[in-house]
């Protein structure tokens, strides 16, 4: 028979490696994700005055495993410019980058 002594301490180091490293490294990704989401939604918006490109900002929260990150812009007219109107075409700026980002086109 076959005894490994240090197999159990050699699984505690690994678990607190996972435990200590995994939620940082995820926190690290999506507020990777999260400014390249905005610069994409950015270079598509377009352009009259620059308050509506301006007017992108990032929130992020959550911790660890539970991080998150959102993508916003409280510019009155942004509705508008993403949807269209009777008027104008849609742009799409956010919906397009959202597509990417589901498509795994955004790195």
């Amino acid at each position: 028979m076959i005894r490994f002594g240090g197999l159990e301490r050699l699984l505690l180091a690994l678990r607190s490696l996972v435990d200590d490293r995994v939620p940082a490294q995820v926190e690290a990704r999506v507020a990777r994700m999260t400014v390249l989401f905005q610069r994409r939604v950015i270079q598509r918006t377009p352009v009259d005055t620059g308050k509506l490109r301006k007017g992108w900002r990032i929130e992020l929260g959550g911790r660890g495993l539970k991080a998150k990150g959102r993508v916003y812009n409280e510019v009155p007219y942004v509705r508008y410019v993403e949807e269209g109107t009777a008027k104008t075409a849609p742009v799409g700026m956010f919906a397009l980058t959202l597509a990417d980002l589901q498509a795994g086109r955004l790195a």
